[in-house]
């Protein structure tokens, strides 16, 4: 096939697409201002399907203002650790790994009637929970709340990298603890002004 063939052929077929596209048209191409009037018209029609079907249900509408709301929340950026020191990240860093190992490992110390379940960190806050090994109508939570408090502090106040922390740092140690059959015991809060009593 020679040069001449070749555009020969390249010209029929755009004829023939340009023809196909004229017929399939009609054989009128539409003004802008149609094409504009056509696109209103089909805007106001959809429109108008859309408030019939929210007046329908009436849960529509707030369905759809609370799942906006949802959006726009998870679009913005996360302030976890916004305002939070080098140091702290570093800290919290730390934890987050030993939180990993120790909820990896299921060990951790409490005590014989204890079972450590897990250990998180929320921003500054490193928050252990235990099971005490019993049903909640079998235990005092008044005196198992007693003994685990002095045990805490006894701890925080033998620890200076603790004391540390929790003082230079702002980090705070929460402990909370439920019987086997899942019910609240009680939470300690570590309190370095116990050590200095």
């Amino acid at each position: 096939m020679n040069t001449l063939q070749a555009a020969g052929l390249v010209g029929a077929g755009v004829a023939f697409g340009l023809g196909s596209a004229f017929l399939m048209g009609g054989g009128e191409t539409q003004a802008p201002q149609q094409q504009a009037e056509m696109a209103t018209q089909a805007a106001e029609t959809q429109d108008a399907a859309e408030v019939t079907r929210q007046a329908a249900d009436p849960l529509t509408l707030n369905t759809i203002s609370k799942l906006n709301a949802v959006v726009s929340k998870a679009q913005t950026p996360l302030t976890r650790t916004e305002d939070l020191t080098d140091e702290q990240l570093e800290v919290i860093a730390f934890f987050e790994r030993t939180a990993r190992e120790m909820n990896e490992s299921g060990q951790a110390r409490g005590g014989q009637a204890l079972r450590f379940n897990n250990m998180t960190i929320d921003r500054l806050n490193v928050r252990y929970y235990y099971t005490v090994g019993q049903t909640f109508d079998r235990i005092s939570p008044a005196a198992v709340m007693a003994e685990q408090d002095a045990l805490v502090h006894e701890q925080i106040c033998n620890d200076a990298s603790i004391q540390t922390l929790m003082r230079d740092y702002g980090f705070e140690y929460t402990y909370r603890y439920a019987s086997q059959d899942f019910r609240f015991v009680g939470e300690v809060k570590g309190d370095l002004a116990k050590c200095e009593a």
